[in-house]
């Protein structure tokens, strides 16, 4: 009788007992979940940034956002790798809007989550971006304009790029060369332009030319192609006179006597000599 006393007391304590260590866990839980997330105090409702930008370039990313309008806060947070990495920004007085240069990121792309908090360390609901960052994997891709054909005017010392279709985000091609009087030039090309005149050019030289890219819209950094060399030679050379080099068109005047009641008529005639 005893035991079976025992028994039924064990059984009492357990059935009380049972919803205490529930809510414990469930606090725990709770409470371990919201320190993972944000690593200074615990959530309230304070305001978030709003109209979060992000601005590409060469392992660096920019962004910019919006602060909440009334909120009395002191910094913000920015996370990236998993909450891994973070940088705290301090929020200026009077401010309306902030920007951060995030550098040193290696290549690759990334999501950024940002809060805000208060004096007293508590956090808003993150507000998330992603944006990617470019090096020298993506700029060791690009390739260079190519040329599609190169003619040199003799006459007025000129060299004319006819060039092909330029690649999707290219901005355009620089251009340099020495020039007739030994002094350095640079010729920028735009992309959408289908021709490039090198004026002054010493026949025979080389040129050397790269094309820059911008990887995005907004991004903050060009991006170049290596250099090529270009050697302009005699094969590829025009000239104003349509004859050639060493002739000249000139109109001699012939008389010619016809047998009519005009008598004696005079014609120009066209003819070419050498000069």
């Amino acid at each position: 009788l005893r035991k079976s006393i025992n028994e039924i007391m064990k059984l009492k304590y357990f059935k009380y007992s049972l919803p205490v260590i529930l809510l414990f866990l469930i606090h725990y839980a709770c409470k371990k979940k919201g320190t993972d997330t944000i690593e200074e105090g615990e959530k309230a409702v304070i305001g978030k940034v709003t109209n979060l930008n992000s601005y590409p370039g060469r392992n660096r990313v920019k962004l910019s956002w919006k602060l909440p309008s009334g909120a009395e806060l002191a910094k913000c947070r920015i996370f990236w790798k998993n909450g891994s990495d973070s940088i705290e920004v301090a929020i200026p007085q009077g401010k309306d809007t902030m920007s951060v240069m995030l550098s040193n990121l290696e290549e690759g792309n990334y999501s950024f989550n940002v809060y805000t908090y208060d004096n007293n360390g508590k956090a808003s609901d993150k507000v998330s971006i992603s944006a990617k960052a470019y090096g020298d994997q993506y700029e060791g891709s690009l390739i260079n304009r190519t040329i599609k054909s190169l003619t040199f005017n003799e006459t007025t010392s000129a060299v004319n790029i006819d060039w092909n279709v330029a690649a999707q985000r290219a901005l355009g091609s620089e251009i340099e060369y020495i020039n007739l009087a030994a002094a350095f030039r640079k010729v920028f090309a735009s992309s959408s332009s289908g021709s490039t005149t090198l004026n002054e050019y010493k026949p025979r030289e080389k040129f050397v030319y790269r094309t820059l890219f911008l990887p995005e819209s907004n991004a903050i950094d060009t991006f170049y192609t290596a250099y090529d060399t270009v050697t302009v030679n005699s094969t590829s050379t025009e000239s104003d006179n349509p004859l050639g080099s060493g002739w000249e068109q000139y109109s001699p005047l012939r008389k010619i006597h016809l047998d009519d009641a005009a008598g004696l008529q005079i014609f120009n005639w066209e003819a070419y000599k050498s000069v």
